[in-house]
């Protein structure tokens, strides 16, 4: 083509569309973009780590499986006194989530006869079932939930709340919360 001159094909402009859903390239003009553009899976997050794709460094690591192998622990007690569900236990994540899944573990204790109840959140919103301590005054129990992670970030808040409808003034008790998947990524304790 000449330059500043344009080619017509059936009455409109000769420009062809890069497609990601093929990896076959028609010869033709094409209107200036970027691949990323075409495809927004070439992203860096969707590269295994090491490889570099179009100029584009990968920083994905795959793989991650549940595990019983604690990767972060908050083992500190939190007290609990509240009559509806309030934040006992939390912890930040600090770096990018690469495991697919993770099993979150926490110990949930009544003082007494009364039940206590606890449940994960993540950023405010519940994400675990309810687990309910009940007639096992003063012992703790381990519990847990398995999370597909796929979606989670950088800065995230993992939780756990908790309550207990306790008659005689004693609070329900949360400690042990732990992080439990393969790889590893970074947290940051920071209960309330």
């Amino acid at each position: 083509m000449i330059n500043g001159v344009g080619a017509w094909i059936n009455g409109g402009p000769a420009v062809k569309t890069l497609s990601p859903a093929s990896d076959t390239v028609a010869a033709g003009y094409y209107a200036a973009t970027t691949l990323s553009a075409v495809d927004a899976d070439l992203a860096v997050a969707n590269i295994k780590s090491g490889v570099t794709i179009f100029g584009k460094a990968g920083t994905a690591i795959s793989g991650g499986a549940v595990s019983d192998i604690a990767r972060h622990s908050n083992d500190t007690d939190r007290t609990c006194f509240q009559l509806a569900y309030a934040k006992t236990k939390e912890t930040k994540v600090d770096t990018t989530v690469y495991s697919v899944a993770m099993r979150i573990k926490f110990d949930l204790m009544s003082p007494d006869v009364n039940a206590a109840f606890g449940k994960i959140y993540r950023n405010g919103v519940a994400i675990g079932a309810e687990h309910t301590h009940v007639n096992d005054a003063g012992v703790y129990h381990t519990y847990s939930d398995d999370f597909d992670t796929s979606a989670w970030a950088v800065g995230d808040l993992i939780q756990v709340y908790s309550y207990g409808p306790n008659a005689n003034n004693q609070p329900m008790h949360v400690k042990n919360f732990r992080i439990c998947y393969d790889p590893s990524a970074a947290f940051t304790s920071q209960d309330p």
